[in-house]
């Protein structure tokens, strides 16, 4: 067989294969040889696609050092990842989803945006609204933060994004607010509502409400936001952390603001302020803020927890997270839920604790519930820190609601995972899709230096790949790979740790793949497949291509594929190192 070498171009490949006319052995050798055959046909590219259970998207170019997926939000058809860059300044990059497809359509990025903003710190979307902060601007003073308002302009044909521009709308910064204070650390947006936090207001921290002023017109590039309330601590702590995350509730009458650094024991409170109809009825304009209950962790919990470093909100469900401080940093998290207290009133609702979360990683440093997302199915808490083999650590993990617990937790982390790759530093949770950022911490990445990337799963539809066997060591040739083993879904699959400017075989087959190689020599086999493929400088290797049709059914249920590279390396027996390999089964 003669190997493929050089540059691949891309290939779509449709068979269509009726296994009921086949005896079931040749069915099943037929089916391996046509997936096997649209693997051979892969191209080289960087990913920016692929959904089910998961899609990478990374920026359309890299420098190095970007931190892209620093933030992250998701709604519909609709996300956009925060890129940190080499300057400090900020961009946000927006993609839409075209298919089976996130295409990028833009970068956003301030009228007066400047080196070490930090603007995109913090991020979140509302229907054709961005808000975005900069904790760091500095037009009111050395990092006094602000915050930006972007609306969404159909240039050109109405529901067809490919033609939309984004357009600055408003740049806020609180009328009471003094130097320094970081206004942006955290955002929250919500219909015709927004928030902003800064942590380091007073040395107490702060957060200001916004409400949109309609100018009249249809048009929202015209309308302005108008400054509300002021929402401040309880006073009861003489050094506070207030505003460092937030959370507002989809009917626009809840805020909760996080204090992870409220002095009382256990550390860290959240506040729960209510929408109060002070003023004209249904003009929302010149309502007021009450401050209500303050959530905390009973007596007994960890007194280092930092509860309220992230927020999320979903109806009366609070999910807390309480990374911890500490020579530990495990972390825990906790599900509240609010009780009306019997009245018409919120001012009197009580939250209690329904439910810890203990960190399921054993070890420290996972910094479990840094951040969490909350939707009416599904709880997710990240632990973005690093844990060594075999708990190569940077996940988030996934429960599912039942009532008022969470129950079955399933670890997820990105296909092609690295120490440091910092995956679990963002959440955004839409109905059964999960974006997580990556931001890339220190770990020098096999594409560029702590370049980072995004990762989608689908919730709903659990994950056909599988390790086979587990990391010897790091860094060693690696493979990872990607996609639902439906009919034309995009599948990836991605080497790396390998050796520099040299050749990888990848061998696939229909079954277990032990010992391809003997003596160097590849060894034939019906239902195994191998070619070569070339490595980069940093011995990195990606490949897309689309899975085969195969009748009305698509693949049966329970058929496998096995893949595994086998990596040119001088120094090692037979020249030739394998990776770890990956077993694929259709559900």
């Amino acid at each position: 067989m003669t190997f493929l070498s050089g540059s691949i171009q891309s290939t779509h490949l449709d068979t269509t294969v009726n296994s009921e006319k086949l005896p079931s052995h040749r069915a099943g050798k037929r089916l391996a040889f046509i997936v096997l055959l649209v693997i051979l046909v892969l191209c080289l590219t960087s990913l920016v696609s692929a959904q089910c259970p998961a899609a990478k998207i990374t920026e359309p170019s890299s420098n190095d050092l970007d931190r892209f997926g620093t933030a992250v939000f998701l709604e519909e058809h609709t996300c956009g990842v925060m890129e940190l860059g080499t300057s400090q300044a900020g961009s946000i990059h927006v993609f839409e989803r075209r298919g089976d497809h996130w295409d990028h359509r833009t970068e956003v990025q301030p009228l007066d945006g400047h080196s070490g903003q930090f603007f995109g710190s913090a991020v979140d979307y509302s229907t054709s609204t961005l808000l975005a902060g900069a904790l760091n601007d500095g037009e009111h003073g050395s990092v006094a933060g602000a915050a930006y308002v972007f609306e969404r302009d159909e240039m050109g044909t109405i529901g067809y994004p490919a033609d939309d521009d984004w357009v600055q709308t408003g740049k806020l910064y609180p009328d009471d607010a003094t130097v320094p204070h970081y206004v942006g650390t955290a955002v929250a947006l919500v219909g015709d509502t927004l928030v902003i936090g800064a942590r380091g207001f007073s040395d107490e921290g702060a957060a200001w409400v916004y409400v949109r002023h309609d100018q009249g017109t249809p048009e929202r590039l015209d309308d302005t936001w108008i400054e509300q309330a002021t929402l401040t601590p309880d006073g009861l702590s003489s050094f506070t952390d207030f505003g460092a995350s937030l959370a507002l509730s989809e009917d626009e009458q809840l805020v909760l603001v996080g204090d992870p650094l409220d002095t009382t024991v256990p550390i860290g409170a959240v506040t729960a302020f209510h929408r109060v109809d002070s003023g004209v009825p249904l003009d929302p304009t010149d309502d007021t803020w009450v401050r209500g209950s303050k959530l905390q962790l009973p007596v007994g919990a960890h007194p280092e927890a930092q509860l309220g470093e992230s927020i999320a909100l979903w109806e009366d469900t609070a999910l807390l997270g309480a990374p911890g401080y500490g020579p530990d940093y495990t972390g825990d998290a906790y599900l509240f839920e609010r009780d009306d207290g019997g009245t018409p009133s919120a001012l009197d609702d009580t939250w209690t604790v329904v439910q810890h979360l203990p960190s399921p990683v054993p070890f420290g440093l996972a910094a479990f519930g840094l951040d969490v997302a909350l939707s009416a199915e599904y709880a997710v808490i990240s632990a973005p820190y690093f844990i060594m083999p075999p708990w190569i650590g940077s996940s988030v993990y996934v429960y599912e609601r039942s009532g008022s617990s969470l129950v079955s937790a399933q670890r997820v982390q990105a296909p092609d995972q690295q120490v440091f790759d910092g995956f679990g530093n963002a959440l955004a949770l839409d109905d059964d899709f999960l974006l997580v950022g990556a931001q890339g911490r220190e770990y020098v990445d096999d594409w560029a230096p702590c370049d980072g990337a995004a990762y989608e799963f689908d919730l709903a539809r659990p994950s056909p790949w599988e390790q086979f066997g587990f990391f010897s060591g790091f860094p060693e040739p690696r493979m990872a790979g990607w996609s639902c083993l439906d009919p034309r879904d995009p599948v990836t699959v991605r080497l790396y740790d390998g050796y520099d400017f040299s050749t990888a075989i990848l061998v696939a087959g229909a079954t277990r793949i032990d010992q391809p190689i003997a003596g160097g020599v590849l060894v034939p086999s019906p239902d195994v497949l191998w070619f070569g493929l070339p490595t980069g400088e940093w011995g990195e290797l990606q490949a897309s291509g689309l899975w085969f049709e195969s009748g009305p059914g698509g693949i049966p249920p329970g058929f496998e594929i096995y893949l595994q590279f086998w990596v040119q390396h001088p120094s090692y027996p037979a020249g030739r190192r394998p990776s770890n390999a990956l077993k694929i089964t259709q559900p």
